[in-house]
C-alpha cells in the first residue's frame, strides 16, 4: 500500500494523497479480477480493519471537492 509522506519534497502532498486513494480504489474495485498486481481488499479483512484513516482522509477530500465544486443556487 502506499504510503503518504509529508517530508517528501519530490512530490507533493496533494498527488501522494490522490495515489494513495486510488490505489485504494483499484484494490476494492478490482478485487475480483485475477488479474491484478496488488492483493485485493476484502471488506471484512483484517487488512480493510485498519483503513479507518484512509476512511476519514477520502471522506475530508470528497466534502472538500463537493464545496469546491458546487455553485450557488438559483432560485429563479
Amino acid at each position: 500500500m502506499l504510503s503518504i509522506n509529508p517530508g517528501d519534497s519530490h512530490t507533493s502532498l496533494v498527488h501522494q494523497i490522490a495515489d494513495r486513494i486510488y490505489s485504494l480504489r483499484c484494490r476494492i474495485v478490482h478485487s475480483k479480477d485475477s488479474h491484478a498486481d496488488t492483493e485485493p481488499l476484502h471488506p471484512f479483512g483484517p487488512e480493510a480493519k485498519r483503513l479507518r484513516h484512509d476512511l476519514h482522509l477520502i471522506r475530508f477530500v470528497a466534502q472538500h471537492v463537493l464545496i469546491a465544486a458546487s455553485k450557488p443556487a438559483s432560485w429563479n
